[in-house]
């Protein structure tokens, strides 16, 4: 099936009926797999020596200078993880730049998702999706298929914004460290089915300082209708079987100022490694309160 909005052909998306979307741009042999996600196709990147190796798209495609997209794939490598990135090309097909999504954490056999979201540049008129990995040694193999380019994929009627929502985009990521942490973005080797769009591939990592509680916070504060009902939702995966995790839907008033907190445990609570995801039931902000911001 053919993922909505895009900008790749079904074969370059599903390297079914074949490849001939995909050419070595440096280091490497393209060969057609087996054993893909969405049939059985895949792409395999094959280095001739040890150092990096990229492929790319064959076709260029119009992007707007100023706009965002997205690009993510599904990858996977026994031995050396990987990258995917945005390749952005002003009008007569020369390289500005290439945006890079984080590397994954760990090299993994298991299909995993890859995923970077970027503003084109100034100049930039065309863009390529570009695969990346690193062996040290010749004939080492990576896979890839199940790609997009596009408009970046949202949970239809979310008030966050792509930033927030996917963690995919480092020039707008909207979170702060508050209480025993420090925070930043990992891409760890994440298997979502092949169909969810919204999974992408960077998360938020906290790291807790000491012994305690520790949490941090999305700095975006949409606007709300006193009265109305709202939901927030995450994927939480606790350090351990016996941390706690939580999300919390907190409301504020037009100062600022907090006026009502709802928390809900990860379900199960106490299971590690597990990625599942957290919400709270949606409360109901009390009409007296004007509260512009959640």
């Amino acid at each position: 099936m053919a993922i909505p909005g895009n900008f790749l052909s079904e074969s370059t998306s599903s390297m079914d009926p074949s490849i001939s979307g995909w050419t070595p741009k440096v280091n490497c042999t393209l060969l057609m797999g087996t054993g893909g996600r969405v049939g059985d196709g895949c792409l395999t990147m094959r280095s001739v020596a040890a150092g990096e190796m990229q492929c790319r798209t064959v076709a260029s495609y119009p992007v707007i200078a100023g706009n965002d997209y997205e690009v993510f794939a599904d990858a996977s490598g026994a031995t050396v993880p990987e990258r995917i990135g945005i390749r952005w090309l002003t009008a007569a097909n020369a390289e500005i730049s290439i945006s890079w999504s984080l590397t994954t954490a760990a090299a993994s056999a298991s299909w995993h998702r890859i995923a970077v979201t970027a503003t084109a540049p100034a100049t930039a008129a065309l863009a390529q999706v570009v695969f990346s990995s690193t062996p040290a040694a010749g004939a080492v193999s990576s896979f890839l298929e199940n790609v997009y380019l596009g408009l970046p994929v949202r949970t239809t009627g979310n008030l966050l914004t792509h930033g927030a929502e996917g963690h995919e985009q480092a020039s707008n990521w909207p979170y702060v460290a508050v209480t025993n942490c420090t925070i930043g973005r990992t891409s760890p080797a994440v298997q979502w089915p092949v169909n969810n769009y919204v999974g992408g591939a960077a998360t938020a990592t906290m790291t807790v300082t000491a012994n305690g509680d520790a949490n941090f916070r999305c700095t975006e504060q949409p606007g709300v209708t006193p009265g109305q009902e709202y939901m927030a939702t995450a994927y939480l995966n606790p350090p351990t079987a016996g941390s706690t995790a939580w999300i919390e839907l907190r409301f504020y008033d037009a100062a600022h100022a907090q006026v009502q907190a709802t928390r809900a445990n990860l379900a199960a609570p106490g299971q590690a490694g597990t990625g599942k995801r957290c919400q709270p039931s949606p409360p109901r902000v009390p009409p007296s309160r004007r509260s512009p911001s959640a």
